[in-house]
């Protein structure tokens, strides 16, 4: 286990509600785009920084690029965490799972949108 990955799933939700109450003050509201993928991945230390490259970080930038803003898309094999499926049960209004393919991989991906109560009390998530 990566250290941390316990955190994600608990973090893009708390940062969908804090954007939420920070949009309460704001005229030009803003939307949070998350997606959340988990798996081995090559970290290279370039000049002092990490990167990291391989299939799951594209797959990772892929499932970001799902979202509609104010949703968390997250892969089913981040959902067969128990903590981290029991967590988005008990914070999401609304749930949708949904196949799509994505550049640079030959099979379908199996994803689940998941509304944060946060958004869809803000009116998002209701189509």
């Amino acid at each position: 286990r990566a250290q941390g990955e316990e955190r994600v799933v608990p973090s893009a939700l708390e940062m969908h509600a804090a954007i939420f109450e920070r949009n309460k003050t704001l005229a030009v509201p803003l939307l949070l785009k998350v997606g959340v993928h988990q798996g081995p991945a090559i970290a290279i230390n370039a000049g002092g920084a990490l990167d990291y490259f391989g299939t799951t970080v594209n797959l990772a930038a892929r499932v970001q690029s799902e979202s509609l803003g104010g949703d968390t898309v997250l892969t089913e094999g981040v959902l067969a965490d128990p903590r981290a499926a029991a967590l988005v049960a008990e914070s999401c209004g609304r749930r949708e799972s949904f196949e799509t393919t994505v550049k640079g991989l030959s099979a379908p991906v199996r994803l689940v949108r998941a509304w944060p109560k946060a958004s869809l009390d803000a009116g998002l998530g209701r189509g």
